[in-house]
């Protein structure tokens, strides 16, 4: 006959195993999926990822790697007005790329309010969005949002859409 503290270690055991192996399968699952989705993560029969780089609409910097026809990753330098007198911000807007949604050669992702400590007491939210098509000319719209918060002070910050359109980088 067990005593209450084995059965109490024999419990705690168990629970751990559990976590353990549900963590395993919750962590398979995901790969699985992510891999349903974008299936050039495990091989890729095409070209090797391609650099492009362009300029959006604004004159500002835009890159992306290209993966055959997969978006692999992409940054692109936003000038974003803000409201109350504020001076205008700029920044670099790279969305993860779990965040990207494929389909032949649309890629969309949205990347939503996510909080953030700036300086002096400042709060951030920052969320994005993008749409873009990968092709023989890759172009698109990415629009960044921003809201900077401290106390009663509140300052709003958008690029609005921003279209964009990419080259291939020369070797």
């Amino acid at each position: 006959m067990a005593t209450a503290v084995e059965a109490r270690g024999s419990g705690r055991r168990l629970r751990l195993a559990l976590r353990v192996g549900g963590a395993a399968v919750v962590v398979g699952g995901l790969v699985f999926a992510g891999l349903r989705v974008h299936p050039a993560a495990v091989a890729t029969t095409g070209p090797d990822p391609t650099d492009w780089r362009g300029k959006t609409a604004q004159g500002l910097a835009v890159a992306a790697t290209i993966n055959g026809k997969w978006l692999d990753g992409l940054g692109v330098h936003l000038e974003l007005r803000c409201d109350g007198g504020a001076r205008a911000e700029s920044l670099t807007w790279a969305p993860a790329p779990d965040l990207y949604v494929q389909n032949g050669d649309t890629v969309t992702a949205t990347q939503a309010p996510r909080s953030s400590r700036g300086t002096d007491g400042w709060t951030l939210r920052t969320e994005g969005r993008l749409a873009m098509v990968v092709g023989d000319r890759p172009h698109g719209t990415a629009s960044v949002t921003v809201r900077w918060s401290r106390r009663d002070a509140r300052v709003l910050c958008q690029s609005g859409p921003i279209a964009f359109s990419l080259a291939r980088r020369a070797t």
